[in-house]
């Protein structure tokens, strides 16, 4: 399969427009200089023809109408081809998308993503939907079960902190050691 998309990518970066395709270093180069109209013309061939990072490239610049016109369908189009390959940085910007405009959404790509690659639960991926579960953002509230879910992930302390969570945080483990409150756990 991987040689078909080779073959692919090959026959359409000879067919483009340019009649140059480059490598997605120099496109990324072209990237970090600001030179996003030829970037984006050079991303296209690629990301139809499945490379995954050239996928994320493209939504990127989809996201922020940089040498394109600003189109949050077409970025969601290349970040998912490129997020269903488990390209992780495409799945983190379809989450961190979805997260202030579609908690639904938001769930699901979550879910969506966890179920296909379990080892994200235990990644920053696990703790947004425990606390989402926690919240009753786009889901149904269970407190206990969106706990568990961060309590489980390596990046629970980290995500405790940051999202200042640590009373609440307690008052879930004093609870699951059988004590009333904090100052019963701390006895314990």
């Amino acid at each position: 399969m991987k040689q078909i998309r080779l073959l692919l990518t090959l026959i359409l970066c000879w067919a483009s427009i340019s009649g140059n395709c480059q490598s997605l270093e120099y496109i990324k180069s072209l990237i970090r200089n600001g030179q996003y109209l030829e970037a984006a013309k050079q991303l296209r061939p690629l990301a139809e023809a499945g490379n995954a990072e050239a996928q994320y490239w493209a939504a990127c610049l989809f996201f922020d109408g940089k040498g394109v016109q600003k189109n949050d369908e077409q970025a969601i189009k290349y970040s998912t081809m490129s997020a269903d390959q488990e390209f992780k940085p495409s799945i983190h910007i379809l989450v961190n998308y979805y997260e202030t405009r579609d908690a639904h959404k938001y769930v699901n790509t979550l879910q969506k993503y966890i179920a296909k690659y379990p080892y994200l639960s235990d990644d920053i991926y696990g703790c947004k939907l425990g606390y989402a579960i926690v919240s009753g953002y786009g889901t149904e509230r269970d407190e206990d079960k969106g706990w568990k879910i961060i309590d489980s992930s390596k990046y629970c302390q980290d995500y405790i902190v940051e999202k200042n969570l640590k009373e609440d945080y307690y008052l879930f483990k004093a609870k699951e050691a059988g004590a009333s409150c904090l100052e019963d756990y701390a006895d314990y």
